[in-house]
């Protein structure tokens, strides 16, 4: 933990916000998002894809109501 922190400290002293941001920061979120959404524009059933990503099936649906083709909001 007292590494992390070190480290963390150095960083910002040695580094701009934008250069000790590491470049890939979004992408987990990102592709998470993009296997929800294709899976259930594929029709895989929302409890399922709920299941898999760790949600219930009314958290799913009121996030990524928006993503499925032919909803509008």
């Amino acid at each position: 933990m007292r590494t992390t922190a070190r480290l963390c400290s150095t960083s910002s002293a040695t580094f701009t916000e934008d250069e000790a941001r590491p470049p890939l920061v979004g992408v987990p979120y990102a592709l998470r998002h993009a296997a929800v959404s294709m899976w259930l524009n594929a029709g895989v059933l929302a409890r399922q894809v709920a299941q898999w990503a760790g949600h219930s099936v009314n958290v799913l649906l009121r996030v990524y109501a928006k993503c499925i083709d032919g909803q509008t909001g």
